[in-house]
């Protein structure tokens, strides 16, 4: 009896042993490869469809609006964008505001693979100082281990409806904003006869400008990714202009804190000159001499439209005029409109004379620190040209904040600069700029 069960004990510990065996085989030789082929397959596919939908984010990331939606009023963010009557459609490239506008109220990509669509969103993982949830987070410059890096623009992260366990994050670049000047010998400053030219050159440099001043928008987003002083977090919130608009109200050293935010600095008067002044020679990048004329859209000043409203043709003060110098006489013409494509010179600089006044750095001469040609003078005063300079105290936006100099009599001296007196407050806007030193040659 005790044999009979030591056989049936042991039939059963070498059947379980087979099934156990069986059992491995079959996990090892079907379920877990027909498993892993699964997973590969679900895996190459969630990859699949991320990087069709970040192809399509991307578009919309460097053209902006391609359906015109906010030109036809059927993409209202106010508080993000504005009125499109503010702008051109220049001013949503490359703005983290209009893909926060469209894709951040739920809307999604549909993303055909196969047979099959997915739903692809950009998730609002990403958090502001104030606790609001956005869908980019801003990345720039002065975040990166390589102050010379390239890449500044923001973050996004995708996700896939159908498969919840697949995400990716993706960083946009801005490449919309800055253009480099070009490597060639220029000049600072008006051409004055019998006044020696300071000269110089960007040879072995690749200096980097901003093509546009610094938006309402841009100094919005400082304030919703930095723990910025209390006084200037609440000025910046409380401002009720356009998202598209020039920051008007920073002080010189805040200025240089949001360009140092941008791993940049404050825009050189140098610089600025370089990239207006029409080149006589643009394919001689060391002439002997820089001749320069007054206007920032060719070289000879009476073919210019400016010249020709102060010998009185005033047919030239008209809509496409004004947007490549809005000066006082546009008020009853055209409405200034930012990001406006007419305005560029020959290095892609915009926004060079007319609108609001320019704070600059200049290390030549520290006193002339502001571009005066703005919308507070008419077509025929002499501040709407090249070089011409006054000065800015950074203390405050009144009259009593502004002064021009007067060298008569062989010393320099400041008087009033000549402001309309129905005007309390005096605009002042900025730029940014970078430089990357290169070996000369």
């Amino acid at each position: 009896m005790k044999r009979k069960k030591l056989i049936i004990l042991l039939g059963l510990t070498v059947l379980i042993a087979l099934l156990a065996v069986g059992g491995w085989k079959f996990r090892t030789d079907y379920y877990l490869p027909k498993r892993d082929a699964e997973l590969w397959a679900e895996r190459a596919m969630a990859s699949q469809v991320l990087q069709r939908a970040v192809d399509q984010v991307e578009k919309w990331w460097f053209k902006g609006d391609q359906d015109g939606l906010w030109e036809h009023g059927e993409l209202t963010c106010l508080d993000l964008l504005g009125e499109s009557t503010n702008a051109s459609d220049i001013f949503l490239r490359c703005n983290p505001s209009f893909l926060q506008c469209y894709f951040g109220q739920g809307r999604t990509l549909k993303i055909e693979y196969g047979t099959k669509f997915f739903t692809v969103m950009l998730s609002p993982d990403y958090q502001t100082t104030h606790g609001k949830s956005r869908i980019y987070q801003v990345t720039n410059r002065s975040m990166s281990n390589n102050p010379y890096a390239f890449n500044s623009g923001i973050r996004i992260k995708l996700k896939i409806k159908e498969f919840p366990d697949y995400s990716q994050e993706v960083f946009l670049e801005d490449s919309c904003h800055e253009a480099i000047l070009p490597q060639r010998k220029y000049a600072y400053g008006p051409s004055i006869k019998g006044v020696q030219d300071f000269l110089w050159d960007s040879i072995g440099r690749l200096m980097v400008f901003d093509r546009y001043l610094v938006t309402e928008r841009d100094v919005r987003d400082w304030a919703d990714f930095v723990k910025l002083p209390k006084t200037l977090d609440e000025r910046i919130r409380q401002s009720v202009r356009a998202p598209s608009r020039p920051a008007v109200t920073l002080s010189p050293s805040e200025m240089q804190s949001f360009c140092e935010y941008k791993g940049k600095t404050l825009m050189s008067a140098l610089v600025f000159d370089a990239a207006s002044f029409f080149p006589l020679r643009l394919n001689d990048p060391l002439p002997e001499f820089v001749s320069r004329g007054p206007y920032p859209w060719g070289h000879r000043e009476k073919d210019s439209f400016v010249y020709k409203i102060t010998q009185g043709d005033l047919s030239q003060i008209n809509q496409q005029n004004c947007q490549m110098l809005y000066a006082r006489d546009c008020g009853n013409v055209a409405p200034w409109k930012s990001f406006s494509r007419d305005s560029s010179s020959f290095a892609g600089l915009f926004q060079i004379l007319g609108g609001v006044m320019e704070y600059l750095d200049n290390p030549l001469e520290p006193e002339l620190n502001l571009k005066a040609s703005s919308v507070y003078f008419p077509f025929v005063s002499s501040w709407h040209r090249l070089g011409v300079r006054a000065h800015w105290d950074g203390e405050g936006h009144r009259r009593e904040n502004f002064f021009m100099f007067d060298s008569a009599g062989g010393k320099r001296k400041q008087v009033p600069l000549d402001l309309p007196y129905n005007v309390e407050n005096f605009e002042v806007g900025f730029r940014c700029m970078r430089e990357i030193w290169e070996e000369r040659p």
